[in-house]
């Protein structure tokens, strides 16, 4: 049965159509897998992070990366409130606690007094202290 011009300009829009919304899907497919390889990714700086546990004869990934240097939490409730904390709060206090900068050496990285990092700082172990205790 020969179709119309009017009915075949009816089946190529419906064809053109159909055929959109399935380069749209895979489209949308593609862009999830490669989002999905680039957030499992290991780059090389990665393994460089890599950090060789020799109690538990493990290899582990840093909790946190600060001025390059991994930074490994072994008790979980500091390594929960420390992830709560704000990305700036966070590092100052792996600085000074955990890196062992002084409170004037990290007074010059943020281009404050030194006055205002212990001050911080105390604001901050504090937050820590609570939502350790608050936990329990």
């Amino acid at each position: 049965m020969a179709l119309t011009p009017s009915e075949k300009q009816i089946v190529r829009k419906e064809f053109d159509s159909f055929m959109k919304k399935c380069l749209r899907n895979e489209l949308r497919d593609i862009e999830k897998f490669q989002k999905s390889i680039k957030e499992n990714e290991v780059t090389r700086a990665d393994v460089n992070l890599l950090v060789i546990d020799i109690h538990n004869d493990g290899i582990s990934l840093p909790d946190f990366v600060v001025e390059g240097l991994p930074i490994l939490i072994e008790n979980d409730d500091l390594l929960r409130a420390l992830k709560k904390l704000k990305e700036k709060d966070r590092v100052l206090v792996l600085l000074i606690h955990f890196l062992g900068y002084k409170p004037k050496e990290v007074a010059q990285k943020y281009e404050v007094c030194e006055k205002t990092i212990y001050n911080w700082n105390k604001k901050i172990i504090g937050f820590l202290r609570k939502t350790m205790e608050d936990k329990t």
